[in-house]
């Protein structure tokens, strides 16, 4: 017999996967990764202006395969942060998301690394526990983020209205509204600001009401 707290949970999940799929899925899906190829375009920038050397060279021409090697040889390299960002999105488009996950974390917990890169990094390491369906931890880091009052408010609405998705896959709706609200209170042109108000919408007109479980089932 299946426990009706699962049912529930199942029932719950695909409430807003339909949801979801027909209101805001395809401006969503790939935001991470276009996040970070942007990034990682714009890092190709700053490469170009810096001055070239051996280690550089080792570090561009890096891959999946001996990347750790090359980065311990020269650890504290500027260009590092730069490197792993590449090979996080190569390994994102392989969609080996714990692997990708990894270098992003690394990139996060570079002290010196450029801004957008660290926010970057952060976005997409959570959103590699969604890919990985491990979405009580991917709500937490991207709640974590939104509270960072230092971050910007384009990296901090959007890291707060994917926390609210995923409370809403895990079926806590009363906690979705919370950092949706904090999201939709925000000011600027972010688009996540509207999406996070249209989500409560969707939410106060019963879009996400879970579906009574039938006995014995």
């Amino acid at each position: 017999m299946t426990n009706k707290k699962d049912v529930n949970a199942e029932n719950q999940n695909q409430t807003y996967e339909a949801w979801f799929n027909a209101n805001f899925k395809k401006c969503i899906c790939g935001a991470v990764v276009l996040v970070v190829a942007a990034a990682v375009v714009i890092a190709g920038v700053m490469i170009c202006k810096q001055k070239n050397s051996a280690a550089k060279a080792r570090l561009l021409a890096a891959d999946i395969e001996n990347v750790e090697s090359i980065i311990a040889e020269s650890p504290d390299h500027a260009d590092v942060a730069i490197t792993r960002m590449r090979i996080g999105n190569e390994l994102l488009t392989m969609k080996k998301w714990k692997e990708a996950r990894e270098q992003f974390v690394k990139i996060s917990d570079i002290a010196d690394a450029a801004v957008f890169l660290r926010d970057s990094a952060r976005l997409a390491a959570a959103s590699c526990l969604e890919q990985l369906n491990d979405f009580d931890a991917a709500a937490k880091e991207f709640a974590a983020i939104e509270a960072d009052n230092s971050a910007s408010v384009q990296v901090r609405s959007e890291a707060g209205y994917n926390a609210g998705r995923m409370m809403l896959k895990s079926g806590k709706i009363s906690e979705a509204e919370k950092i949706l609200q904090n999201v939709a209170a925000m000011t600027g042109s972010s688009p996540w600001i509207g999406l996070s108000r249209n989500t409560l919408i969707a939410i106060k007109n019963g879009d996400f009401a879970v579906p009574a479980a039938k006995k014995g089932k």
